[in-house]
């Protein structure tokens, strides 16, 4: 490029431009640069498509509401570039945690009771462990892929899962050989151990896993010492291997959160009407305690049925700590590997509240969790009989088909069926609608249990090779020993 003299003693506009136009040549020479105008004037919208595929919005600028704005959708990463995992992920490790992640963003909780229940941050604690503590991460993404592999009915746990559990114990026998043996993220990773094996229907393997949990809580002072997330989930286990064994729980039932709110719910079901029912001679020769504990499920499922009156929802932390203390009073009244009540009408009523609580203490993978002791002794009570009295006959109708439904899959036996009709038409209910009403008078929840006796009922109509229609009606047979179902007209 030749060299170009500029005389310093005359600087004027035209020796600016000519030094600038000099300066630039060489760089810049041949090259055609667009408008700032033009550019000013074309939008442009770009998005981030991350794992959960939900687009989040970076830029728009727009120069005209007139004008129509381009659209350009970019993928960004992998997905997972965006998070800082306490481990190195490869190409085969982030397509099993993308697969987590997405089942964990929906299995949770209940959506059918999403309009009563904040679960917002019920998990938070949780989630931040995957990201902060590598065993723990390990521990959640094997306990995935074991579900997952359930959900799509294959009998082996995959390879990969086995490989994350194997990292899992590796590191929490190094923690528990260090320092941190007894930190939170320790604790937190054994108590994913024992619900891990709880999921994988290793129960005494995940007893072994929960007696050294509570060993550590014992070496940290007690539950008082521990975080109450924790906490809820160590007495949320207790009840779980309980209701599993059929023994008694650990702690006590005085000892646990959330007799207030339960008081709170009452107050509000007391108000309505319908608590008279609970006021009638039928209760007053039973177990005031059982009676307490219905109520209480009752007022439980008032709430959640959105008629108690009160704004707002649940918390979710809330939500788990009425669940786990209705839990340990069912319980404390009568564990199931017991010689029961002695009366068959609070058997009855017992068992009842069980199954109700069992549909509420969701599994991974939001199925109800499973309780072989619980369809077995509902065998037990489908052999009992109060036709003799409406009141009685109705609770005892509300027992068994809310027992079917939390056993639903256990109990295909025909007495329970036949049971569940034989009440049914002594109450003089011929279609599901009619049930229903009844139903509604227990504890029930609408969302979450009508489709499921919906299908018990199409169950038992199917059990007698019955043309489907959309009504089923039944016709009162001439005696307790045949029973027959007829189409509705």
């Amino acid at each position: 490029m030749p060299f170009e003299f500029i005389d310093n003693a005359i600087i004027n506009g035209a020796a600016r431009k000519q030094i600038r136009s000099h300066v630039a040549k060489g760089k810049n020479v041949g090259k055609t640069h667009p408008s700032r105008r033009k550019q000013h004037r074309a939008g442009t919208k770009i998005t981030l498509a991350l794992c959960n595929k939900r687009a989040v919005d970076v830029e728009k600028y727009t120069a005209s509401e007139e004008e129509e704005v381009s659209e350009v959708e970019r993928q960004i990463g992998d997905g997972l570039s965006v998070y800082s995992f306490p481990v190195e992920l490869n190409y085969q490790s982030k397509g099993l945690v993308k697969t987590v992640f997405n089942f964990l963003n929906g299995s949770l909780d209940a959506p059918e009771l999403h309009h009563a229940i904040d679960f917002t941050g019920a998990a938070g604690i949780w989630v931040q462990y995957i990201f902060l503590d590598e065993a723990y991460f390990h521990c959640t993404v094997a306990m995935c892929a074991t579900v997952v592999n359930a959900l799509l009915s294959r009998e082996k746990d995959s390879l990969a899962a086995m490989r994350h559990l194997s990292d899992t114990f590796r590191l929490v026998n190094e923690k528990l050989s260090g320092e941190d043996a007894l930190s939170d993220t320790t604790m937190a990773v054994i108590n994913g151990l024992t619900h891990f094996e709880r999921v994988r229907g290793q129960h005494l393997q995940g007893l072994v896993h929960f007696k050294g949990l509570l060993r550590m809580a014992e070496l940290r002072g007690g539950l008082a010492n521990l975080k109450p997330a924790l906490t809820q989930k160590i007495y949320r286990a207790d009840l779980e291997f309980a209701l599993f064994f059929g023994t008694a729980t650990r702690f006590k039932a005085k000892d646990l959160p959330g007799g207030a709110i339960i008081s709170c719910l009452r107050v509000a079901l007391e108000q309505h009407q319908q608590h008279e029912f609970y006021r009638s001679g039928v209760f007053e020769t039973l177990n005031m305690g059982l009676v307490d504990i219905l109520i209480d499920c009752l007022s439980l499922s008032w709430r959640l049925n959105g008629r108690s009156g009160h704004g707002g929802k649940l918390d979710g932390y809330t939500y788990h700590d009425i669940l786990v203390l209705i839990g340990y009073r069912l319980v404390s009244v009568s564990p199931f590997n017991s010689p029961g009540l002695g009366d068959p009408l609070e058997n009855a009523i017992h068992l009842g509240c069980l199954a109700f609580l069992t549909t509420l203490l969701l599994g991974f993978g939001r199925k109800f969790s499973h309780f072989p002791i619980l369809a077995r002794n509902f065998r037990s009570v489908s052999h009992q009989c109060f036709l003799e009295h409406k009141e009685k006959s109705e609770l005892y109708l509300w027992s068994l088909i809310i027992g079917g439904i939390a056993t639903l899959g256990d109990v295909d036996d025909w007495c329970l069926m036949a049971r569940i009709l034989e009440t049914s038409l002594t109450l003089d209910l011929h279609t599901w609608e009619d049930v229903a009403r009844i139903l509604s008078r227990f504890p029930w929840i609408h969302s979450l249990h009508n489709g499921a006796g919906q299908l018990l009922w199409a169950k038992l109509r199917s059990l007698h090779n019955t043309p489907a229609t959309n009504v089923t009606e039944v016709t009162k047979p001439s005696s307790h020993n045949q029973v027959q179902l007829l189409p509705a007209l």
